[in-house]
């Protein structure tokens, strides 16, 4: 389990507004993994995922959340980049939970590219059909530049 700790990038927004008591209930953004690293280029979000866990059941559910939750925070549509270099492999329920996610911004009008995944998470997301619908490119600037043209 992780430490109830915000994201770093995520933390003035939650000293800048109280959401608990503007909504009644607790912000599941501070339970979000802390090893999840999100920064911007230009217009484009790169969300790094650091290790698998993220998408175990329960973390699952908090990463469904934490979407949600940023939907709400900043207007879509996006440019987002989810980049795998750190995953090694993932399960069906994991991949599931990715294009769970991936879909939800797509009906956003959000724009998706994933990157640095390696062959056998391309496997996974070509068996899932994901390749269809989201572009997998080798590198991070690769995606960027994918969609800033």
């Amino acid at each position: 389990m992780y430490a109830k700790q915000p994201c770093a990038w995520y933390q003035y927004r939650l000293h800048e507004n109280d959401w608990e008591s503007e909504t009644g209930i607790e912000n599941p953004v501070q339970y979000f993994p802390p090893d999840v690293s999100v920064d911007s280029t230009g217009s484009v979000f790169c969300i790094r995922f650091t290790s698998r866990e993220q998408f175990s059941f329960q973390d699952g559910e908090m990463l469904k959340l934490f979407f949600g939750e940023f939907v709400n925070e900043f207007p879509p549509p996006y440019q987002i980049v989810f980049n795998f270099a750190d995953v090694d492999y993932l399960t069906s329920e994991e991949v599931g939970i990715i294009a769970a996610v991936s879909q939800a911004f797509a009906d956003t009008g959000s724009e998706i590219v994933f990157c640095e995944s390696g062959p056998q998470l391309v496997e996974l997301f070509t068996l899932f059909n994901l390749t269809c619908t989201v572009p997998v490119v080798a590198t991070q600037d690769e995606a960027i530049a994918c969609l800033q043209s």
